[in-house]
Protein backbone atom coordinates (compact mmCIF):
# COMPACT_ATOMS: atom_id res chain seq x y z
CA UNK A 1 0.00 0.00 0.00
CA UNK A 2 1.35 3.41 -0.96
CA UNK A 3 1.68 6.11 1.72
CA UNK A 4 -0.82 8.29 -0.12
CA UNK A 5 -3.35 5.46 -0.09
CA UNK A 6 -2.75 4.83 3.61
CA UNK A 7 -3.31 8.48 4.51
CA UNK A 8 -6.17 9.42 2.19
CA UNK A 9 -7.79 6.00 1.52
CA UNK A 10 -7.80 6.56 -2.24
CA UNK A 11 -5.46 6.21 -5.16
CA UNK A 12 -3.17 9.04 -6.12
CA UNK A 13 -4.53 10.97 -9.11
CA UNK A 14 -1.47 12.98 -10.03
CA UNK A 15 -0.16 12.84 -13.63
CA UNK A 16 2.56 10.47 -12.40
CA UNK A 17 0.12 7.82 -11.23
CA UNK A 18 -3.29 8.10 -12.90
CA UNK A 19 -6.01 5.80 -11.64
CA UNK A 20 -9.59 6.57 -12.56
CA UNK A 21 -11.17 3.83 -10.49
CA UNK A 22 -13.90 5.06 -8.21
CA UNK A 23 -13.41 4.72 -4.48
CA UNK A 24 -16.21 3.26 -2.44
CA UNK A 25 -17.04 5.24 0.67
CA UNK A 26 -17.21 3.16 3.83
CA UNK A 27 -18.87 4.62 6.91
CA UNK A 28 -19.40 3.41 10.45
CA UNK A 29 -17.62 0.58 12.28
CA UNK A 30 -16.27 -0.84 9.01
CA UNK A 31 -14.25 2.35 8.52
CA UNK A 32 -12.73 2.04 11.99
CA UNK A 33 -11.88 -1.65 11.46
CA UNK A 34 -10.35 -0.97 8.05
CA UNK A 35 -8.26 1.90 9.48
CA UNK A 36 -7.01 -0.30 12.31
CA UNK A 37 -5.98 -3.00 9.83
CA UNK A 38 -4.18 -0.47 7.62
CA UNK A 39 -2.30 0.98 10.60
CA UNK A 40 -1.33 -2.54 11.71
CA UNK A 41 -0.08 -3.39 8.21
CA UNK A 42 1.90 -0.16 7.96
CA UNK A 43 3.48 -0.64 11.40
CA UNK A 44 4.48 -4.22 10.50
CA UNK A 45 6.18 -3.02 7.31
CA UNK A 46 7.96 -0.23 9.19
CA UNK A 47 9.16 -2.68 11.82
CA UNK A 48 10.44 -5.06 9.15
CA UNK A 49 12.33 -2.21 7.44
CA UNK A 50 13.84 -1.10 10.77
CA UNK A 51 14.97 -4.66 11.53
CA UNK A 52 16.57 -4.90 8.09
CA UNK A 53 18.44 -1.63 8.60
CA UNK A 54 19.51 -2.71 12.07
CA UNK A 55 21.08 -5.92 10.75
CA UNK A 56 22.88 -4.01 7.97
CA UNK A 57 24.25 -1.53 10.50
CA UNK A 58 25.37 -4.22 12.95
CA UNK A 59 27.20 -6.10 10.18
CA UNK A 60 29.26 -3.02 9.31
CA UNK A 61 29.79 -1.80 12.87
CA UNK A 62 33.33 -1.98 14.19
CA UNK A 63 34.58 -0.57 17.48
CA UNK A 64 36.85 2.45 17.16
CA UNK A 65 40.46 1.64 17.94
CA UNK A 66 43.14 4.24 18.51
CA UNK A 67 46.78 3.48 17.83
CA UNK A 68 48.21 5.59 20.62
CA UNK A 69 47.18 7.93 23.37
CA UNK A 70 47.21 11.48 22.13
CA UNK A 71 47.60 12.94 25.60
CA UNK A 72 49.02 11.47 28.76
CA UNK A 73 46.66 12.55 31.52
CA UNK A 74 47.54 12.00 35.16
CA UNK A 75 44.91 10.77 37.67
CA UNK A 76 44.50 14.32 38.99
CA UNK A 77 43.77 15.44 35.37
CA UNK A 78 47.04 17.32 34.98
CA UNK A 79 49.05 17.10 31.79
CA UNK A 80 52.79 17.43 31.45
CA UNK A 81 54.47 18.32 28.21
CA UNK A 82 58.12 19.25 27.91
CA UNK A 83 59.46 21.58 25.29
CA UNK A 84 62.70 20.77 23.53
CA UNK A 85 64.70 23.70 22.10
CA UNK A 86 63.62 25.39 18.90
CA UNK A 87 64.55 23.44 15.76
CA UNK A 88 63.95 26.03 13.04
CA UNK A 89 62.72 29.58 12.38
CA UNK A 90 60.59 30.87 9.52
CA UNK A 91 58.69 34.02 8.57
CA UNK A 92 55.14 33.79 7.26
CA UNK A 93 54.43 36.72 4.95
CA UNK A 94 50.85 37.99 4.88
CA UNK A 95 49.54 40.97 2.91
CA UNK A 96 50.39 43.67 5.43
CA UNK A 97 52.66 42.00 7.96
CA UNK A 98 55.26 39.35 8.61
CA UNK A 99 54.64 36.73 11.32
CA UNK A 100 57.75 35.04 12.72
CA UNK A 101 57.26 31.32 13.40
CA UNK A 102 59.34 28.74 15.25
CA UNK A 103 59.44 24.98 14.73
CA UNK A 104 59.39 23.30 18.15
CA UNK A 105 59.54 19.73 19.35
CA UNK A 106 57.24 18.72 22.21
CA UNK A 107 57.95 15.63 24.29
CA UNK A 108 55.48 13.99 26.61
CA UNK A 109 55.69 10.61 28.30
CA UNK A 110 54.60 8.59 25.29
CA UNK A 111 55.17 10.60 22.12
CA UNK A 112 57.02 13.40 20.38
CA UNK A 113 55.35 16.01 18.24
CA UNK A 114 56.72 18.84 16.11
CA UNK A 115 54.63 21.96 15.50
CA UNK A 116 54.90 25.49 14.15
CA UNK A 117 54.09 28.17 16.76
CA UNK A 118 54.20 31.94 16.60
CA UNK A 119 57.37 33.36 18.06
CA UNK A 120 55.44 35.90 20.14
CA UNK A 121 53.39 33.22 21.91
CA UNK A 122 56.49 31.12 22.54
CA UNK A 123 58.42 34.12 23.93
CA UNK A 124 55.53 34.78 26.29
CA UNK A 125 55.23 31.18 27.55
CA UNK A 126 58.88 30.05 27.34
CA UNK A 127 61.22 33.06 27.54
CA UNK A 128 64.20 30.85 28.53
CA UNK A 129 64.37 29.47 24.95
CA UNK A 130 65.22 32.90 23.50
CA UNK A 131 68.08 33.87 25.84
Amino acid sequence: MAPFEALYEKKCRSPLCCDDSSVAVVLGPELVQESIEQVRLISQKLEAAQDRQKTYASLRHRPIEFEADVFEVEPNLSYEERLVPILERQEKRLRNKVVPLVWVLWRSQKFEQETWKTEASMRERHPHLFE
